[in-house]
């Protein structure tokens, strides 16, 4: 069997998603750390809960719904469902590809920039992106404040977008 936890300092919804934890003999018994070299045992860390790094909310039907990475959060007191923005965003005909990071906000939030590899030339616009996705009835919150084009986005190995590298030429 599997036991999922969704944990949060207070309601857990859209904009505020719940941090999931596993604990099952299926779970891996260490972890080590990618930068740190770090091992972590996990059965004795947190009576065996593992921290999976993903934000998630119930789904109404017993299961949950993963709204992404907590390390891809974006936002203050209500965090922007960094998916949900990017999937729409790539249903726009000047984006080929995108990545919404966070960058700060000079008060101690963040504020969301879609890093976008365009169609074509000249670009999308900031503008274009915020009507676009404001005429899908998104919240002002989750609309990017910054955009920046780039000929493509790094990735690792795996294909995933190395946010990480993003985050840093932002800031």
């Amino acid at each position: 069997s599997v036991e999922l936890d969704l944990r949060s300092d207070g309601e857990i919804s859209r904009e505020r998603p719940g941090e999931l934890f596993v604990r099952s003999g299926g779970v891996c018994v260490a972890t080590v750390g990618r930068d740190t070299g770090n091992v972590a045992v996990i059965s004795e860390h947190d009576d065996g809960w593992y921290d999976t790094g993903d934000l998630a909310v119930p789904d109404g039907r017993g299961g949950i719904r993963l709204m992404g990475r907590a390390g891809d959060r974006i936002g203050g007191v209500f965090m922007i469902p960094v998916n949900d923005v990017e999937s729409e965003l790539l249903r726009h005909s000047g984006v080929r590809d995108v990545a919404l990071v966070g960058y700060p906000d000079g008060q101690g939030g963040e504020l969301a920039c879609a890093v976008v590899v365009p169609t074509n030339t000249p670009a999308v616009t900031l503008d274009e992106l915020r009507q676009y996705l404001g005429g899908l009835d998104m919240t002002d919150w989750y609309l990017p404040t910054r955009l920046e084009c780039v000929d493509a986005l790094p990735r690792n190995g795996t294909g995933k977008v190395r946010k990480e590298l993003l985050r840093r030429w932002l800031n």
